[in-house]
């Protein structure tokens, strides 16, 4: 069975959102909502994924979660 990326963003968002993380909920968001493809929401998701991972302003747990998830999607991608 296929993974569900954008499932799994938006489980990460919640959890982001919950946290009291509501800029990085957002961005999540925007990018499922906003994106016309698959390809153009995972390459955004990835853009968005990289950023949270490198800002350091979420615990490391989230982050590992970010940084699996960006890189299920980078190799998706390739």
């Amino acid at each position: 069975m296929a993974r569900d990326y954008i499932g799994d963003a938006r489980s990460l968002s919640g959890q982001l959102g919950q946290l009291g993380h509501g800029l990085w909920e957002s961005r999540i968001d925007d990018v499922i909502v906003g994106g016309a493809t698959g390809t153009e929401i995972l390459m955004g998701l990835r853009f968005v994924l990289g950023n949270l991972v490198e800002s350091g302003e979420c615990d490391s747990a989230l982050a590992d979660q970010a940084a699996e998830l960006r890189h299920a999607i980078d190799a998706a991608l390739s």
